[in-house]
């Protein structure tokens, strides 16, 4: 998955018991998709519905929800990743 290798992992050592974590990753693609399928989603809707409202919102309704699905897949794949390297 493209998305979870672009970024980095910074692992740091604070005491002798406690360690910090930080995680960034760059979502650019992320919201080019989710942005692309809220535009497709809602030109569908468009020809369904007369009104110019309802594609718009179903529009802004889709690109929401699959932004909320993707950075959840990337934040438990980088779980992973962290589980797996402490």
């Amino acid at each position: 998955m493209k998305l979870v290798r672009e970024g980095f992992i910074r692992i740091e050592k604070n005491d002798s018991t406690k360690i910090r974590i930080f995680w960034e990753v760059k979502l650019d693609a992320l919201v080019f998709l989710s942005i692309s399928i809220g535009l497709v989603i809602g030109f569908i809707a468009g020809f369904v519905s007369s009104m110019l409202l309802i594609p718009l919102i179903i529009g802004l309704l889709f690109s929401a929800i699959t932004y909320f699905i993707g950075c959840s897949i990337v934040k438990s794949k980088i779980d992973k990743i962290v589980a797996t390297a402490v």
